[in-house]
């Protein structure tokens, strides 16, 4: 896995230090397929345990859920900077070796589009092709990371119920979401504040003379501007915050 600062990944030092601690490379694979986060690692012995070790390190450094004391420098988590969802790949690739070891597990592959569609029949594949911005590679790649997860994100708040999703960065960017097929309501409830905040009610109701009470709290059926792929696209081509942060970007769905 590479370590560059945007893929979020397993650095060569990590998998040093867990190397070390589990003596060998099997022990590492049999070991980690039984992770269960949180998980913590202490090669050195700094802590007496990890709830001392947690009074140390700040929270932002551990919020993963997978603490990996450096053991060169004992208030820091080696592991931070590692996603869950890298956490979660590495966790489950150990697994696959387990059932099946061959040397393919240590080649690089790029994503197939043709594998996602057959692999999405049934459902909907969402294809982002992006081009980067010039410059460094590890700068344009954490950019592309968060318009990977801004897309995902923006996915669930309009509520579509997204099966898998992943990404790979080069000089054509490309990100994926498979999707439930479906189309949605026309019709959504947006939720206002309890009766008992007068103020935010009060300007709720100016804003919505449609509402209703239900509960103890005002609430609105509104027309849902997204409705299905083609619409979501429409809409994130115009984003501003992904606009900053890439040249170009192209929706395809399967």
């Amino acid at each position: 896995m590479s370590w560059e600062s945007y893929i979020k990944g397993f650095s060569g030092y990590v998998l040093e230090i867990l190397t070390v601690y589990y003596k060998n490379f099997m022990n590492l694979v049999k070991n980690v397929s039984n992770w269960k986060l949180p998980v913590y690692i202490d090669a050195e012995k700094h802590y007496k345990s990890r709830e001392d070790a947690c009074r140390k390190i700040n929270k932002s450094k551990r919020e993963n859920n997978l603490i990996i004391i450096d053991p060169t420098q004992k208030d820091r988590n080696a592991a931070a900077a590692i996603s869950k969802e890298k956490i979660e790949s590495f966790i489950n690739a150990c697994k696959g070796y387990l059932r099946n070891p061959s040397e393919d597990f240590f080649v690089e592959r790029n994503i197939n589009i043709q594998d996602l569609i057959v692999e999405s029949a049934g459902k909907k594949l969402l294809l982002v092709k992006i081009k980067p911005l010039n410059g460094k590679k590890d700068v344009a790649g954490s950019k592309i990371l968060k318009v990977y997860f801004h897309l995902e994100n923006k996915l669930g708040e309009f509520e579509f119920d997204i099966i898998k999703s992943g990404w790979e960065f080069n000089s054509k960017s490309l990100l994926y979401y498979i999707v439930r097929d479906e189309i949605l309501s026309d019709i959504i409830i947006h939720h206002g504040p309890p009766l008992i905040k007068e103020k935010y009610v009060k300007a709720f109701k100016k804003k919505h003379k449609n509402h209703i009470v239900v509960g103890g709290k005002v609430m609105v059926e509104l027309k849902r501007r997204v409705r299905n792929l083609k619409d979501f696209s429409g809409v994130m081509r115009k984003d501003k915050y992904i606009k900053d942060k890439i040249k170009e970007i192209k929706f395809e769905i399967f």
